[in-house]
């Protein structure tokens, strides 16, 4: 019998197929919309990440999140 979490288990294909069923809305917020540019560069760079640990934009996370906790363009 097939483990539901290995790579082809029924739980993996649900996840895959159909991802915004199982992921909370306010999980994905911000991620359709372009990084501002300081932060940005500090996804390759970590000498760049100066402005992470401020908070971040209403439009990209949840109140007291800052950039360093919403991680999801990253």
């Amino acid at each position: 019998m097939q483990s539901l979490f290995q790579t082809n288990g029924i739980a993996w294909k649900l996840l895959r197929d159909t991802p915004d069923r199982y992921i909370y809305e306010a999980v994905s917020k911000g991620v359709d919309i372009p990084l501002p540019k300081d932060i940005e560069a500090g996804i390759d760079d970590v000498s760049k990440r100066d402005s992470w640990n401020k908070a971040a934009a209403n439009d990209y996370a949840l109140p007291t999140e800052t950039w360093r906790d919403n991680n999801n363009h990253s």
